[in-house]
This record gives structure tokens, C-alpha cells and sequence, in this order.
């Protein structure tokens, strides 16, 4: 028997076998139950399997093919304000190479109102600084449900893509606004590869010895932000005014990263703790996360 063929028989047989379950439910429904439950894990297997294959398509054409090796100096870290040169000082990359890549891990919580429950999340980052660029893959799970989300920035575009159980889209965001954020993470994020401060796409401008203004320009968006440090150089919080969506339409909102805890990964220190907060009517903070692994520049 050819294999058409036997998928066609196979094919009948099981359309008469549902058709005699239906008949005989009350001898049979048990076994029914059965069979839409390996339905359900069926179909939630290919939803992970196909969401993970389309960040991983991603990810091979967002990879720079090549990164040309260069090493800070302290003459380049000169050239910036006292307050930039500080940190740059404290997260030690002064004689290292320029990080151009960067794979993290992460794990957390995250909730998407400000009374909800919180989910725990785990997530995988990837980040380019030259060009600038991230795509961040995220598995946020509540006792009943299960997002999959990623959120990328490429070619000074941002994409925000949140499918619950990896398969029904719930956010799909992409424009003006969204490049924005995303441009305002990426600079946000970059206490996490201090060395990307001497990109010529950031401009800084000193505003007091704990603070810094800094503005980036990249492929026709612009925004600044505002970070401060304390007195040894830690990163202490970054702040700028970024759009929050509201059913009614977004609207620019304060968005503030804070520090809570430092650590080291290949001999650089950068924040490993920190949360996220909407300034509102009052406080959303909705996201908390520890970094867990840090890999630079090994693609």
C-alpha cells in the first residue's frame, strides 16, 4: 500500500472511530478526553516549536557576520564628561575590547497592571552595538496561562510580539512609538555593555557630578534620557519620557530602570538587579529581573 494510500484509510478509520465514540459516548468519552488532550499538547508543542524557530530565523540574519577587534582606551573614556568617565572607570573597560555583542540570560517577574498578579518570566537577550540592535525572547508564566514573548530592535525599528501559548497573538506592535521605546531600551540596557557609551551615535552632556543627560540619534529617531550615578560610579537609575499605551491612545509617560544589586561578568560590572517602573498616577513598577549569564562578543 502506497503511503497516500494509507494515510487516506488511516484517515477514515479514525473518522469512523470519533463517530462510534460519539455514539457510545457514555462507554467511550473517557478515551475522547484522551485524544483532545494529545490534541492540546500537540498543537502547544508546534506553537513553541514554530515561535522559537521564527526568533532563531531572526537572530541568523541579525548576527553581524564579522566584528572588527578594538580596545578602549583611557584616552577615548577621557574624552567624555567626569560623571560618564566614573562609571566607565567602575565597570572596568578601560584596556578591553569594545563589546559588540552580548548574550544574556535573565530571570524575573512581570505583571501588566498594577494591581495583577505577578509571572514569573525567563528570558534570553541578544544585542548588537554596532550597528545597535537587540532581539529578546521571553517565556512568562502564570499558573493558568503562558505567554511567549519577543521584542526586537533592528535597523532602528522596534517590533513587540506577545502570543499566549506561544500561538494566539496578543500584542503586535510595531510605528513611530515603538521605534522609539525601543531606541529608549537600548540605551537604557546599556549599563549592561558600558562600552557602547563611546559610540558615536550617543552624545552625553553632564548636568551635575552624580548625573548625565544623554541623547541618541540613529536612523532618523531621536530620544534622551537622563542617568545618575552614585559617588564611586555605580549605575544608580535612568529615566526618560517614553509612551505607555492606553486604550484611548499612548501617551509619554516617565519610564525609570533602577539599579538594586552589582555584580561581574568577564571582569566587567554592571547592574545584575534591577526593576522597571512606569511613573503614573501612582507607581507601576512591572517588571523585576536578575541577570544570570553574560557572554560578550562571542559570536
Amino acid at each position: 500500500m502506497s503511503l497516500e494510500k494509507g494515510m487516506v484509510v488511516d484517515d477514515c478509520n479514525r473518522c469512523d472511530s470519533q463517530i462510534l465514540i460519539f455514539i457510545y459516548w457514555k462507554d467511550a468519552k473517557f478515551g475522547t478526553v484522551a485524544n483532545v488532550i494529545v490534541l492540546l499538547a500537540v498543537i502547544l508543542s508546534y506553537g513553541a516549536w514554530s515561535f522559537d524557530k521564527m526568533v532563531s530565523d531572526e537572530l541568523n540574519s541579525f548576527l553581524p557576520e564579522k566584528m572588527e577587534k578594538r580596545i578602549v582606551t583611557q584616552e577615548m573614556i577621557n574624552e567624555l564628561p567626569p560623571v560618564v568617565q566614573r562609571w566607565l572607570k567602575r565597570s572596568n573597560i578601560s584596556g578591553r575590547e569594545f563589546i559588540q555583542t552580548v548574550h544574556l540570560k535573565q530571570k524575573g517577574e512581570m505583571r501588566i497592571k498594577p494591581e495583577g498578579d505577578w509571572m514569573r518570566v525567563e528570558a534570553e537577550q541578544c544585542i548588537s552595538t554596532n550597528p545597535p540592535g537587540f532581539i529578546w525572547k521571553a517565556g512568562v508564566k502564570s499558573p493558568f496561562l503562558h505567554f511567549s514573548g519577543r521584542d526586537k530592535y533592528e535597523n532602528g525599528e522596534g517590533h513587540m510580539l506577545i502570543k499566549l501559548f506561544s500561538l494566539i497573538p496578543v500584542v503586535d506592535a510595531k510605528g513611530k512609538e515603538i521605534d522609539q521605546g525601543a531606541l529608549l531600551r537600548y540605551m537604557g540596557e546599556m549599563v549592561w555593555y558600558p562600552s557602547a557609551a563611546l559610540n558615536d551615535y550617543i552624545v552625553w552632556e553632564e548636568i551635575n557630578s552624580t548625573t548625565a543627560k544623554t541623547t541618541m540619534s540613529y536612523k532618523g529617531v531621536t530620544a534622551s534620557g537622563t542617568f545618575k550615578f552614585d559617588e564611586n560610579g555605580d549605575f544608580v537609575s535612568f529615566e526618560a519620557e517614553r509612551y505607555y499605551y492606553r486604550k484611548e491612545g499612548s501617551t509619554p509617560e516617565r519610564w525609570v530602570i533602577k539599579a538594586n544589586d552589582y555584580g561581574e561578568f568577564e571582569g566587567i560590572r554592571i547592574p545584575v538587579n534591577l526593576s522597571v517602573t512606569w511613573k503614573l498616577e501612582r507607581d507601576f513598577t512591572w517588571y523585576r529581573l536578575e541577570i544570570t549569564e553574560v557572554e560578550y562578543n562571542k559570536w
